[in-house]
This record gives C-alpha cells, structure tokens and sequence, in this order.
C-alpha cells in the first residue's frame, strides 16, 4: 500500500511550509482591538445587570432600597469593574499555578 506513504509525504511537506504569509499586527491594533472587546462585554453585562434590577424593582414594588434603578452607564461600570477584578484574580492564580 502506498497510500501511507503519501500521507507521511504529505504530512511531511506540510509540516516544512509552515511560513506565515501574514504579518503582525502592530502592538497598538492588538491594544485596541482588546480594549473594544473588553468594553462591547462590559456594555453587554451591563446592559444584563439594569434588565436585572428592572425586573426586581418591578417584582418587589415596595422594596425601597433599590430605587430609583440603575442606569446603564453605572451598570456597565460595575459590570467592568468585576470584570477587571476577575480577570487580575485569574491572572493570579494561573500564574502562582504555573510557578
């Protein structure tokens, strides 16, 4: 059978023309592009939180300790800031993990 053969003679080519066509990206396209996603989440988890505080203010009508609501830029900053607060404590333990 040869059919083997030509399979490790393909494999063995494609592992020899492993040169990347594409370059880089530039520090600051990959800071920003990080920045965009980080705030479209934050924007979307913030937009869960004041749906979330909506529908309490709506179910307990005579609970006054979160009344008025939240806003959606106050949301969207809490959300972002346990984001942050997640993302630096995961950080932190995937490193003590790999130390």
């Amino acid at each position: 059978m040869t059919s083997g053969n030509e399979f490790e003679n393909i494999i063995q080519r494609m592992a020899q023309n492993k040169q990347s066509n594409v370059a880089p990206q530039p520090a600051a396209i990959k800071l920003l592009s990080v920045l965009a996603a980080f705030s479209t989440i934050s924007f979307f988890g913030g937009f869960i939180i004041m749906v979330a505080n909506t529908i309490v203010n709506d179910a307990y009508s005579n609970l006054d300790a979160l009344r008025p609501g939240i806003s959606f830029l106050s949301a969207s900053k809490l959300f972002c800031v346990f984001l942050l607060i997640t993302t630096v404590f995961s950080a932190l333990k995937n490193a003590q993990n790999n130390s």
